[in-house]
Formats: C-alpha cells, sequence, structure tokens
C-alpha cells in the first residue's frame, strides 16, 4: 500500500458518477491461483489475485449506467 500511496492513489467503496471506463490489469498469477468457473464471472478471473474480488463488482455497477 506505501506504494500506491506514493502514486497518488486513493481506495474508494464506490465508483464515483464521472467514471464511465475503467482500466483492469491484469493480475500476477502463480501456481495456487486457480480460475472462476462459476456464475457470471469473466473468462480468466482468478481466485487467489486481488482483482478476482472486484471485476463483478465493477463490471455490474458500470452496467447498471448504461
Amino acid at each position: 500500500m506505501e506504494e500506491l500511496d506514493a502514486c497518488g492513489v486513493k481506495m474508494v467503496d464506490d465508483i464515483p458518477s464521472n467514471i464511465g471506463v475503467i482500466l483492469l490489469l491484469e493480475d500476477e498469477h502463480d501456481e495456487n491461483s486457480e480460475e472462476i468457473k462459476s456464475g457470471s464471472w469473466p473468462p480468466h478471473s482468478m481466485k487467489g489475485t486481488p482483482g478476482a474480488l472486484t471485476v463483478k463488482s465493477i463490471r455490474e455497477a458500470l452496467e447498471g449506467r448504461i
């Protein structure tokens, strides 16, 4: 988190209304990562990586604005 703070990154609980596009960067996987194959998760969402917890909620929030 210190590196993120140094770059000016801020944690938020919601997606601000003036943001319509979010660039999702690939999370690093290792031999303990496992692809999530249940529900409506996008392909290559991985258990054990930080983005796996946020991709679905971000997608749903942005789709709700269309």
